[in-house]
């Protein structure tokens, strides 16, 4: 894939956008945190603040810098890519993994490719698009991250795409604790929008979860890897489940309303 006469060049990068995918060509020069920066701000620019799937042609890259370059790049991450596939050669070692497997289990999906059209194929799934959804009441309670209300006995969380802190978190479950007037009750997570939390969300998160919550439905597309993997299952205080179906999900909520 060629890119456009249009496509913008950076020291570190050639970026453009085709068929609502964002592509990112390295040139081989290793980047500096002012390179991500930079690139940042290019892909903001392109995207006019909409989150994309991302492909990055990595078999030029000499790889991720120094660690203040990753921390800033990670931290831009979850507000402008929904996936990330990237493309490396053949025979090229597949690049070490702590960064790239947290990334992709709290934000976004995240795979590796030695083939273009088997990259382009994977984020074809992940482009934005309509999604089926039960409508809020009018009564429904907005925060910062989330629409949030009770429905027959289960609180319905749905996130409006921004990403989660450890301060949103509490908010949340003081909505939470006011709808269910304090008494545990399950809980619809609708995260097929949500752009992911770090580490220190997940601690708030758990801890808030073993006094407020009966049980968890996290409601996912059917291509995400969100609350995947034994990091999330394994340490969650309630029962937990990952759901591609918003019936599925709320009949299997429905075992854990509180009896009156």
């Amino acid at each position: 894939m060629e890119p456009p006469d249009d496509a913008i060049e950076t020291r570190a990068a050639t970026i453009w956008v085709e068929d609502g995918i964002l592509i990112s060509r390295s040139t081989g020069v290793p980047a500096t945190t002012a390179d991500i920066m930079e690139t940042v701000g290019v892909v903001r620019d392109l995207t006019k603040g909409s989150r994309l799937p991302s492909l990055f042609d990595a078999r030029k890259w000499p790889g991720p810098g120094s660690y203040e370059g990753q921390v800033a790049s990670v931290r831009n991450m979850a507000d402008s890519f929904t996936a990330m596939a990237m493309l490396i050669d053949a025979e090229s070692p597949p690049p070490e993994g702590h960064v790239r497997e947290a990334v992709d289990r709290l934000m976004f999906p995240f795979r590796l490719f030695t083939d273009e059209a088997e990259a382009l194929a994977f984020l074809q799934g992940f482009l934005p698009r309509e999604q089926p959804m039960t409508e809020p009441p009018e009564d429904a309670v907005e925060t910062t991250t989330g629409t949030v209300w009770l429905k027959d006995g289960i609180i319905i969380e749905r996130s409006k795409g921004v990403p989660t802190t450890s301060e949103t978190v509490g908010e949340i479950f003081g909505v939470l604790r006011d709808l269910s007037g304090g008494v545990p009750a399950p809980l619809l997570w609708d995260a097929r929008k949500w752009p992911g939390g770090d580490v220190e969300t997940w601690t708030t998160a758990f801890t808030e979860l073993k006094s407020a919550l009966t049980a968890v439905a996290l409601l996912v597309e059917p291509e995400s890897s969100v609350g995947t993997g034994p990091f999330f299952l394994d340490r969650m205080p309630a029962p937990f489940q990952v759901f591609t179906d918003e019936t599925e999900a709320l009949a299997f909520l429905r075992e854990f309303i509180p009896d009156e």
